[in-house]
């Protein structure tokens, strides 16, 4: 059997390099070792694509597609840290400010 890193759903724009195209679009789930996108086409299972976010990019590669999504994994696995960026992290804050979109507190409201 073969493990599967769990999926995190995001809402997070990237750009898709895809030779000398680039397609901007959101990232709508994201695990250790990989994303998908939403897509406005679809791409060549096998593609070697590149996702240009705010704090960099990454190398992935084309692992199923249809008209509207695209799955892709990463040439090297991400770190938790790095999938807790993409999760909750502002795009602009990606790698500068700390600002966070999930709440900071965690418990239970006293009704009454």
């Amino acid at each position: 059997m073969k493990y599967r890193a769990h999926r995190h759903p995001t809402r997070f724009p990237v750009t898709l390099d895809a030779d000398e195209n680039r397609h901007r679009t959101t990232m709508s789930s994201i695990s250790a070792s990989g994303a998908c996108v939403e897509t406005e086409q679809e791409f060549l299972v096998g593609k070697q694509v590149v996702l240009d976010y705010s704090g960099g990019q990454m190398r992935a590669t084309v692992c199923w597609s249809t008209d509207t999504q695209a799955g892709v994994a990463f040439g090297r696995p991400l770190s938790a840290a790095e999938v807790e960026k993409f999760r909750y992290q502002s795009p602009g804050a990606m790698f500068g400010a700390t600002q966070h979109s999930r709440p900071q507190t965690v418990g239970f409201k006293m009704l009454g």
